[in-house]
């Protein structure tokens, strides 16, 4: 371990600060944590770009230990847009959430907005997902009939998750957080093999013995989710419903473009990231979230005023779709949690909660040009003990002019 770690939080309303973590410090922290919790560890960031960075830190940090990172992308549209989320997006998310529940150790990361987003039930990710294996008996007519209900939709030849094709006996499917679509074969009315395939060649990649297929979306569209979704309409809305296309869409079980913003109309009740992770979870934020919060609310007012007057799309209000800055500070503190900050921490010791760790900044290593010695910087840095420098170039040629450039050290 390159840093010593001081003792964990265990119980609920148990708050540690972490101080003096630096660019890839946080990352670090994290890891070492994660391997030595053995638990889940809930990573939140304030936003997306913050959240890939730390995925692909944790990936170099966590690789020896085979532990998984999982990150729930946000779905990339502004709030009320009305267009939807790229499919393999929406793949991911479905994958990760579905993961999540049966996580042991690992870590999920996740950015402030994506986490202020209210979710579908648990229970309906879990009940919808299916199992499939060879020399299962199941009709082919049966089977297209879970898909669609599933959300998948049926086309000619599949290319993108979500969709499936029949073809005789053969049904090929893109389930949702596959890497590659997947060919079921049939023999009367059972199972005779099930395999990956590549798009392009149709060729099979890899055979396999069973799959678990997820839905294809975050939302029923069976003709029962389609009642509860006009009734809702109805009890929400003072608006002609013939003259709205979400609600003529979805009558007709078509997903239309921004779908994604009427999720609560589809069910009794909505969920959130807490419900789905494990009850032992530790959770490890930044700091500076309560600002970075109420700027995010802000904007969702702001659209949500800016767009409510259309009466042929009326908007939900913000409350159903996303969680309350006060909510989400109290669901905070339900759960064992580490702030993580660059800052040293007001005190010091692991008595008081507070820890600071030896982390520095990266020092400025600019190669000057101008000067006889454009790597000075470097030297000087290279001249004190006990130092280890890994040096990253963006291509093959950069590589060869760097070493160039080093060889006069």
């Amino acid at each position: 371990m390159l840093f010593s770690l001081p003792s964990l939080p265990c119980n609920p309303k148990d708050k540690r600060v972490w101080g003096e973590l630096h660019a890839a410090g946080h990352a670090l922290a994290i890891a070492e944590t994660t391997v030595a919790a053995r638990r889940p560890i809930l990573a939140l960031v304030k936003d997306t770009n913050d959240a890939h960075r730390l995925m692909n830190e944790l990936k170099f940090f966590l690789a020896a230990t085979k532990l998984p990172s999982l990150l729930l992308p946000d779905w990339e549209i502004l709030p009320y847009d009305t267009f939807s989320a790229h499919p393999d997006i929406i793949s991911e998310r479905i994958s990760t959430l579905n993961q999540i529940s049966h996580l042991q150790q690992g870590v999920i990361v996740v950015s402030l907005a994506t986490l202020l987003h209210r979710l579908p039930p648990s229970d309906y990710l879990n009940g919808t997902c299916f199992d499939l294996q060879v020399k299962q008996k199941l009709a082919l007519g049966a089977f297209r009939y879970q898909l669609e209900q599933a959300g998948y939709q049926c086309v000619e030849t599949v290319f993108q998750p979500g969709e499936f094709a029949v073809r005789g006996g053969l049904l090929d499917v893109y389930p949702m957080g596959s890497r590659d679509p997947l060919r079921i074969e049939w023999v009367d009315d059972e199972i005779e093999s099930l395999r990956y395939f590549n798009t392009e060649t149709q060729r099979t990649t890899v055979v396999i013995e069973k799959f678990r297929l997820l839905p294809a979306r975050e939302f029923p569209l069976d003709p029962e989710a389609i009642r509860q979704f006009r009734q809702n309409w109805g009890a929400t809305f003072d608006v002609n419903p013939q003259a709205c296309p979400v609600y003529q869409d979805v009558s007709q079980g078509l997903t239309s473009a921004g779908i994604e913003y009427y999720l609560p109309l589809f069910f009794d009740t909505m969920s959130h990231l807490f419900n789905y992770v494990p009850p032992n979870t530790l959770l490890i934020h930044s700091d500076n979230l309560e600002s970075q919060a109420k700027q995010f609310w802000s904007e969702v007012i702001q659209r949500y005023d800016d767009y409510r007057h259309d009466l042929e799309r009326p908007l939900l209000c913000p409350e159903q779709l996303f969680i309350r800055v006060s909510e989400l500070f109290a669901l905070f503190a339900q759960w064992p949690r580490i702030q993580l900050q660059q800052t040293a921490t007001r005190n010091s010791g692991s008595a008081s909660g507070h820890h600071n760790f030896n982390s520095s900044s990266n020092p400025t290593l600019a190669i000057n040009n101008q000067s006889n010695q454009p790597l000075s910087a470097l030297q000087e840095l290279l001249d004190q003990p006990n130092q280890r420098i890994l040096v990253c170039a963006e291509s093959a040629g950069r590589r060869e002019s760097l070493l160039n450039l080093f060889k006069g050290l």
